[in-house]
């Protein structure tokens, strides 16, 4: 997975099988896997803090 938004460009992102496993079983809400509370609208940000999630 290539991350195009990094503040450092663009970077591989290195994923285990069984992270990548739980990820798919998980509903989708929007285009980022950590969604905002603008998912699925037309001007949807990713979260932007996951601490506070």
């Amino acid at each position: 997975m290539q991350d195009p938004d990094s503040k450092t460009g663009k970077k591989a992102i290195v994923l285990s099988a069984p992270a990548i496993e739980i990820l798919e079983t998980l509903p989708q809400l929007g285009r980022y896997v950590i969604a905002s509370e603008s998912a699925g609208s037309e001007r949807e940000q990713p979260h932007s803090d996951i601490k506070k999630t």
